[in-house]
C-alpha cells in the first residue's frame, strides 16, 4: 500500500504547505490512485507515492486557484492575474501529467477490444 509518510512529505514539498489543514487532499488522492493503478503496483511500486502526492497537490492548487485570481501591485492595488501559463495550478497540472506518464506502464487499461464471432467460419478470417 502507500507509504503515507512519503506521500505526506512529497505533498508538503510540492505544495509548500503543511499537511495539518490539507490532509483531505492526500486522502482523496489515495482513493483516486487506487482506481488507476494495478493492485500489484499499488503494493510494490514507489512511483505510486509520487503520483499520489502530485494528484493531491493538483487538487490543492485547484481549490486555492479561485482566491489567487487577483494579485496585489506594488502600490497596493489589485490586478487580475490572467497569465494562466505561469500559475501554481498550471505547474501542478504539468507535474501531475508527468507522473501519470511515468506510471503509464502500471496503470489499469481503460480501453479494451471485444470481438464476437457468430459462426466457425469467422474464426478463419
Amino acid at each position: 500500500m502507500f507509504k503515507v509518510d512519503t506521500v505526506i512529505s512529497l505533498f508538503e514539498l510540492f505544495s509548500g504547505q503543511e499537511i495539518a489543514k490539507n490532509e483531505g487532499f492526500v486522502i482523496l488522492a489515495m482513493d483516486e490512485v487506487k482506481k488507476y493503478v494495478t493492485p500489484a503496483a499499488l503494493n510494490a511500486d514507489e512511483r505510486v507515492n509520487f503520483l499520489c502526492a502530485a494528484i493531491a497537490n493538483y487538487r490543492y492548487q485547484q481549490a486555492k486557484a479561485a482566491s489567487d485570481r487577483t494579485t496585489y501591485t506594488y502600490a497596493g492595488g489589485m490586478e487580475k492575474n490572467t497569465d494562466s501559463n505561469y500559475t501554481p495550478l498550471a505547474f501542478a497540472e504539468s507535474m501531475m501529467r508527468d507522473y501519470f506518464n511515468m506510471c503509464s506502464d502500471i496503470m489499469i487499461p481503460k480501453n479494451f477490444v471485444f470481438k464476437g464471432f457468430s459462426k466457425e467460419s469467422d474464426l478463419n478470417d
